[in-house]
């Protein structure tokens, strides 16, 4: 039999016309029934058909007694039945025209020799029939096209066009929630768990092909064929950015991710050199994970490593500047035309080099008396020049943090500090709209430095518009370091 292309053999399992979940029932603490309430809130567009030998409803919906009796034809198979139960199902479903499963069924080769025995059954059975599956022993799946999210803790993301494979329900679930807070958009989302069928390599490989799939992002414990997944690798990120979470980096975790899912983490400095070579994007944590998602989800990739910094503070240039520095970027000297025209904005006291320093005094001010003129000024100055290639520029929240001091404060003075507030404001939305014409004028990465930890409520509009705020320069010089590195990456395989 003629394999087919993997993205022909996935259809059913991320396109389905009509899901089947075997498992749910009227006590809706079971995960059978909050999977199948993940669906149903989900509103996914297909048939749904909960199987159930009892009969009646469930949610609402009909349930049907067997397969024999569904009202029609049925693509995709969920089960949530205990694992002695699974085989003969999926026997069931197959016999009923099944295309794929999701299993989330656990209690086979996670747990030792019997459970293996078990699951090489299931295998078997689904091996015969040419049906993929995912699992056992997985959170479930999501695919945001047809509105399906058939999930055990119903943590249904945000729709966009990140695809996402993880080797971990829990972890990736979470961080998918997490990411969708901060307004990142998922695809496609594979708890691969036990991969006795549908291993992390062929995900990724149906990811790289999906035309619905804009960035892959992957939480990898260990891999069960590294050479496989390096050249899936290095044909995906010519097309789209790849993040990946690799655990096992010591023994101890090596160990910990060979008892969780069975895989082998293999040698974690070897794997961090192929993924380099393969143009893969490395986060080292979940903070990078996230601020790499949002960087890659909403910026432009910067044409080189050049960095033009604007601050009212010296201080913070500076934290700024060492902060690109630690990353690989540069932060350039500017030419002394490029000098002249900022003299022609910014007060004479500013800094006369990059950082670009135009003060507390300088920053505030203009002729309405308050404004930040200057900032937005020499912002668009560096964006114009052909000497810089992204900009870090601090941002303006002086509303936001007096309003955290606030509940400090006499009755008297909070009426004070929230006049000043009040004042501020369309100050502030003037800047931030300034930034997002000039993120779409010149086309080129554009981040903020906080000048306090949290992040002011301004800050979703601005990532909407393609601006990212971050608290540290760290983040900012971290995730620009990451954008540059793959932009020359992407330059190298073109040549």
């Amino acid at each position: 039999m003629t394999k087919k292309d993997i993205v022909t053999e996935l259809k059913p399992l991320f396109y389905p016309r009509a899901v089947s979940i075997v498992g749910a029932s009227k006590s809706l603490l079971k995960i059978g029934s909050m999977t199948l309430m993940s669906i149903v809130v989900g509103q996914f567009e297909g048939g749904i058909y909960p199987v159930n030998r009892k009969g009646g409803k469930i949610l609402g919906l009909k349930t049907y007694t067997d397969f024999k009796s569904l009202p029609g034809d049925t693509d995709l198979l969920v089960v949530c039945v205990p694992a002695s139960s699974v085989a003969q199902v999926m026997e069931d479903g197959i016999d009923a025209g099944i295309g794929a499963a999701v299993i989330i069924s656990s209690g086979f080769s996670e747990v030792g020799k019997e459970g293996k025995k078990l699951e090489d059954e299931v295998v078997r059975i689904a091996n015969n029939a040419g049906v993929r599956f995912v699992g056992p022993n997985c959170m479930g799946i999501c695919s945001s096209p047809v509105k399906l999210y058939p999930l055990m803790n119903m943590m249904m993301p945000r729709p966009g066009g990140t695809s996402f494979v993880s080797q971990s329900g829990t972890l990736g679930t979470v961080n998918m929630l997490v990411a969708s807070n901060h307004g990142i958009g998922f695809n496609k989302f594979v708890s691969s768990g036990n991969e006795a069928d549908l291993t992390a390599e062929d995900l990724l490989e149906y990811f790289a092909k999906d035309e619905d799939t804009e960035l892959v992002l992957s939480f990898i414990e260990g891999l069960r064929d590294g050479r496989r997944f390096f050249e899936i690798s290095k044909e995906a990120t010519k097309r789209k950015p790849f993040i990946m979470l690799k655990a096992g980096a010591t023994e101890e975790g090596a160990r910990a991710a060979n008892s969780h899912t069975g895989s082998l983490a293999g040698s974690y400095l070897i794997n961090s050199i192929a993924l380099k070579q393969a143009g893969v994007l490395k986060a080292s944590n979940g903070t990078e994970m996230l601020e790499l998602l949002k960087a890659f989800s909403l910026l432009p990739i910067p044409k080189g490593k050049r960095v033009g910094i604007v601050t009212p503070g010296g201080g913070a240039g500076v934290l700024a500047a060492d902060a690109c520095g630690k990353m690989g970027l540069e932060v350039p000297m500017l030419s002394e035309g490029l000098i002249e025209e900022m003299n022609k904005y910014l007060p004479s006291f500013w800094s006369h080099g990059n950082p670009v320093d135009i003060t507390a005094s300088g920053g505030i001010g203009g002729s309405d008396g308050a404004d930040f003129s200057a900032l937005t000024d020499s912002l668009e100055l560096l964006l114009k020049s052909d000497e810089i290639d992204c900009a870090i520029c601090m941002g303006v929240s002086f509303s936001d943090m007096m309003d955290s001091m606030l509940s400090n404060f006499p009755e008297n003075l909070k009426n004070m500090l929230g006049s000043f507030t009040k004042a501020i404001e369309p100050i502030e939305k003037k800047f931030n709209d300034q930034l997002i014409v000039l993120k779409k004028k010149y086309g080129k990465p554009i981040v903020l430095m906080g000048i306090h930890e949290s992040i002011p409520k301004s800050a979703m509009e601005l990532e909407e518009n393609g601006i990212i705020l971050y608290s540290e320069p760290d983040l900012a010089a971290f995730a620009l370091s990451k954008m540059a590195w793959y932009g020359d990456y992407l330059k190298q395989t073109t040549v």
